[in-house]
């Protein structure tokens, strides 16, 4: 007698096989196989116990290999991740409704059917290219499945992410994400039963390489295996070859192959994410993609995909898009190089004065601060007298700024070697040099900083090498230096313009897409490493320096004076000393009022005025001027051993910024 005869007589016996007409725990009724394979076998199946329309809803059982149903340790593997996967509740995951055991079969699983077909199928479907969008679309809902089922209060690990294991449905364009562990755990208990000595979890092709070595399974390596994915999307390959241990000592050992040309501007993309730590990859499956999509904005997005002979190739007639602060760090970077590519230009580019200067994209951040003197107070930092009031309220308001343009800015503040080149060139001779008072410099006999006829951007009172930044110069002193440059560029027929800062631009690009005080954080022990202050080694120098009242930072960062360019560590735009080492002069005029007034758009500051913005601290500058929002202001023949300038080179495509 038939288990459906069963329902006749009234008496159950389990079934010992399956075939369409099955019915499983009095419930199930088998329909149709979807599917076989070395992971088990797939059923589509009524279930009588769950009604759509007052019909029996459509379900998907999911047997064991029948070498594997009667096994306990395998019945068990099921059970367990049943019990860690059941409660995944997410548009793009698969649901799993119910788990059921047989006698005869071991346990099954009950999940949500999915009219479509897998991605594997849909590729195979599609040979003659896939859409860029297309592509897109796919990674965004498997890495949003994948980045929920990581977050939850017991994370789980898919691992076993792979075209076949996401569904598609080629009506609606729904994504789902199925066997969450369920054929990583089958895989286990093969293993187990074949006597191999290390258990693998995944499909060979798809592992990372801490899946190889046997490391735990973490959703680092979900990440690698959409990764893998997203490459063969693009290529009709995966990046790594072979068959066994062979394929294995690739992906743990053999560089990442180069991506084929019309792809070359993702390699650092995939560099990443399939990078052969984990802590080098990605913050989420979601960060990976988001890259990804950023990246393609500048190709054609009605091109096709053809394997590796990809149709698509970058376009320079579609703008990327502007970036809207807060961004991470991997965007900015990601964003350098989009603009960089449209452009037709470098990221970090060194010009023929041999000054390094990097992209910054356009954006759209917050400029300033609403915090108050008694916020700032509250949260620890010291204000010496209630002059600094006054500063910290030209701050405000915090108000909207969009840079329209890309530009090239400094890595660093211009070198002493630098300014040499123009002194040597010009015979130009400074304020400090030209009007008797000279500069400021270091007076060793006094320790302490002193105003003196025989300091000047050579001679500061303390020891600096050709790459320190050239200090005591006034904002006319920089005006003709910039003004040689242009001299310069203009006699050889290069179109490049340089010119300083204006205010707006270099707090976008001293932020860089964050919105704390400072670029690395809140904290002001966040800057260590990044930023020579007034720390611990100032204190040495300057010994009468009352570090209460004028507060000093509690670390030590080995630079009492000023240091090399490039010594710390760079914001996430790739700039260097945004925030201390020295002053930078801005193009603006000062207006402590006009942050309320300012235009949204590209602002440039007042009209006129008596000093100029200088932004970023120094080398002598405490918590409160290390702020990102931080302003101050002199006249223009203000000179000062803390005070430099870095250039800004307009980029001259016109027609396409």
């Amino acid at each position: 007698m038939s288990a459906q005869d069963s329902e006749v007589t009234g008496v159950y016996r389990p079934p010992t096989e399956v075939s369409a007409g099955t019915v499983l725990q009095r419930r199930y009724r088998l329909l149709e196989r979807l599917g076989v394979g070395g992971m088990g076998e797939a059923w589509k199946a009524a279930d009588s116990g769950r009604l759509v329309d007052g019909q029996p809803a459509q379900v998907v059982i999911k047997l064991l290999p029948p070498e594997l149903r009667r096994n306990d340790e395998a019945n068990e593997d099921i059970r367990r991740e049943y019990s860690r996967v059941w409660l995944l509740s997410h548009p793009h995951i698969c649901k799993l409704f119910d788990m059921g055991e047989e006698d005869g079969i071991g346990c099954f699983q009950v999940m949500q059917y999915l009219p479509g077909i897998t991605l594997r199928q849909w590729m195979r479907r599609h040979s003659e290219g896939i859409s860029a969008s297309a592509i897109v679309s796919v990674l965004s809902a498997a890495a949003s499945a994948l980045d929920y089922a990581h977050g939850v209060r017991k994370p789980v690990v898919h691992r076993d992410v792979k075209p076949e294991n996401i569904m598609l449905d080629p009506q609606t364009g729904d994504v789902h994400v199925i066997d969450f562990g369920l054929a990583a755990e089958i895989r286990n208990s093969q293993t187990r039963l074949s006597g191999a000595e290390t258990v693998i979890a995944g499909t060979a092709s798809y592992m990372s390489p801490e899946q190889w070595q046997g490391r735990p399974a973490s959703a680092a390596c979900d990440q690698w295996a959409l990764g893998i994915v997203a490459w063969e999307l693009l290529t009709g390959t995966r990046p790594f070859q072979g068959n066994g241990m062979a394929l294995g000592f690739a992906v743990c050992q053999a560089a990442l192959p180069v991506l084929p040309e019309p792809y070359a501007f993702l390699q650092d993309l995939f560099a990443r994410v399939l990078c052969k730590e984990p802590a080098g990859r990605f913050r989420t499956c979601g960060d990976f993609v988001s890259q990804m999509q950023f990246l393609l904005q500048g190709t054609s997005t009605d091109a096709t995909l053809i394997g590796a002979q990809a149709a698509v190739t970058p376009s320079r007639s579609i703008r990327p898009e502007i970036l809207i602060a807060p961004f991470s760090a991997e965007t900015a970077r990601m964003a350098q190089t989009a603009w960089a590519r449209y452009l037709g230009c470098e990221v970090h580019w060194r010009d023929e004065f041999g000054q390094d200067l990097r992209l910054i994209p356009p954006g759209e951040y917050v400029m300033g601060s609403d915090e108050t003197a008694e916020q700032l107070q509250l949260a620890g930092f010291v204000l010496p007298h209630s002059g600094w009031r006054e500063w910290i309220a030209a701050e405000s308001p915090g108000h909207t700024v969009r840079i329209t343009r890309p530009f090239y800015l400094g890595v660093s503040s211009a070198t002493r070697a630098h300014f040499a080149a123009f002194v040597r060139a010009t015979g130009y001779r400074t304020d400090a040099e030209a009007i008797g008072k000279g500069g400021w410099g270091y007076a060793i006999e006094t320790k302490n900083g002193v105003q003196r006829s025989d300091f000047n951007w050579k001679q500061t009172g303390f020891a600096q090498s050709e790459q320190d930044p050239v200090v005591n110069v006034t904002w006319k002193d920089a005006q003709a230096y910039l003004k040689w440059l242009n001299e310069l560029t203009a006699e050889s027929g290069s179109a490049v313009r340089y010119r300083l800062p204006r205010e707006a631009e270099w707090e976008y690009a001293c932020r860089a897409g964050t919105t704390s005080r400072f670029f690395t954080g809140d904290q002001t022990g966040s800057l260590r490493g990044f930023a020579n202050v007034q720390d611990v080694s100032f204190g040495v120098v300057f010994p009468s320096h009352d570090q209460k009242k004028w507060q000093g930072f509690s670390f030590d960062d080995g630079s009492p004076f000023t240091s090399s360019a490039g010594l710390y560590s760079s914001n996430p735009f790739g700039l260097c000393d945004m925030l201390g080492n020295v002053w930078d002069w801005c193009n603006d005029y000062f207006d402590a009022g006009y942050f309320g007034r300012s235009p949204v758009e590209d602002p440039r500051g007042p009209s006129s005025g008596d000093s100029h913005v200088l932004r970023g601290g120094s080398w002598a500058s405490g918590p409160v001027h290390l702020r990102c929002s931080s302003r101050d202001y002199y006249g223009p023949g203000h000179r000062s051993y803390a005070v430099g300038f870095r250039v800004v080179a307009d980029l001259t495509q016109a027609e396409k910024v």
